[in-house]
């Protein structure tokens, strides 16, 4: 996931920000796909793929990240817990 899936990825949604010079999906606002990608990248974040060290590669995608926290209730939003993980070897796989 970390080497190939998420940069691949990434990279799509980082050239669509590219394309609409913009720091969201939305175009002048956060929209529905900037929320959709704040909860998959959770998702990612919190089964430890690592998601966060390849953002740090996609400067516009992390920015459209950092916004959507800003959004209505996301800014109350708290991550907590594991409740699953990428790693064979934890105990919650």
């Amino acid at each position: 996931m970390k080497d190939e899936f998420l940069p691949l990825h990434f990279g799509y949604l980082e050239k669509i920000l590219n394309e609409r010079d913009s720091s969201s999906f939305g175009g002048d606002k956060p929209n529905a796909a900037d929320i959709t990608f704040f909860a998959v990248f959770g998702v990612y974040d919190h089964a430890g793929m690592g998601a966060l060290e390849v953002l740090e590669n996609f400067p516009k995608l992390k920015q459209a990240y950092e916004e959507a926290k800003t959004v209505g209730k996301l800014a109350e939003f708290k991550r907590e817990g594991h409740y699953f993980n990428a790693d064979p070897e934890h105990h919650m796989f």
